[in-house]
């Protein structure tokens, strides 16, 4: 993943999370920890919520991470999309990355010891960094 995408991937904890059941989108607001390479997202979830039913229906996601709250001129506002597959992790690795994301996001303490949390992880397979309205930089990761 090209340095600038990393750059901003890094740089935030929070994205809109797209997914689809039935031909109709959904959105959600998540935080998030990424691999050190980018090529993978993990979330924070409830078993319960339509996103993770969702996901296991229909795993093909987008997540949208953006700077726009950085109060920076629009032509230097950044907005990174990333495509993929997304899954609940095995049982095995579950708890270990509940662990790393809340080193992220102590906030989710909560969520992450509930009996019905669960850790989706996005496998990234496009990324495309928008800067302002017409820099735009595309990359297929898998």
């Amino acid at each position: 993943m090209h340095e600038d995408m990393l750059r901003l991937l890094r740089a935030k904890d929070i994205g809109v999370l797209a997914t689809a059941s039935e031909n109709a989108p959904h959105c959600s607001l998540m935080a998030y920890a990424a691999s050190e390479d980018g090529g993978r997202i993990y979330m924070l979830t409830s078993r319960s919520t339509k996103k993770y039913r969702n996901c296991r229906r229909n795993a093909h996601v987008s997540l949208l991470v953006d700077n726009r709250e950085d109060g920076l001129p629009r032509e230097e506002t950044m907005a990174l999309t990333l495509e993929g597959d997304c899954r609940p992790v095995s049982r095995e690795r579950c708890e270990q990355l509940k662990q790393e994301i809340l080193a992220r996001h102590p906030q989710l303490e909560k969520l992450a010891s509930h009996p019905d949390s669960d850790v989706l992880e996005m496998e990234v397979h496009t990324a495309q960094l928008l800067r302002g309205a017409t820099d735009s930089r595309f990359e297929r990761l898998r």
